[in-house]
């Protein structure tokens, strides 16, 4: 009888403790996601879009980041925001990013989308 009863109080927190650890992880991804929404400033060459309203920022590299590593950015600006002054220039656009941000401008991942709130010319031209 004793046996019975430290094995089912043994179980019962053995599935407390799991449930709690459980509960620890589901809420990573959305602190993250708190994160992501944070203004960031990259600065890249400035393009067109493949649709109106709609540009590329590439070869862009986070400012304030150590590293070399750059990323191509879809840039949508967000409302009252003109761009169209800013293309085939070189760039600094603040905003809000949508998506992952990690691997660099050569490897074809899927492009994060950044609404753009500020954009400064850094140079007339790219390169």
């Amino acid at each position: 009888m004793n046996y019975r009863m430290f094995s089912a109080v043994a179980a019962s927190a053995i599935l407390s403790v799991a449930m709690v650890a459980a509960q620890g992880k589901a809420s990573g991804p959305s602190a993250s996601h708190a994160t992501a929404s944070a203004a960031v400033t990259y600065r890249g060459c400035f393009g067109p879009g493949s649709t109106p309203d709609t540009y590329v920022l590439s070869n862009a590299k986070e400012q304030g980041k150590k590293g070399k590593e750059t990323i191509n950015l879809k840039v949508l600006p967000a409302p009252k925001v003109k761009l169209d002054f800013f293309l085939t220039k070189e760039v600094e656009i603040t905003g809000t990013v949508e998506g992952a941000v990690s691997g660099s401008a050569e490897t074809g991942q899927v492009v994060p989308k950044m609404t753009a709130t500020k954009a400064k010319v850094k140079s007339d031209y790219c390169g």
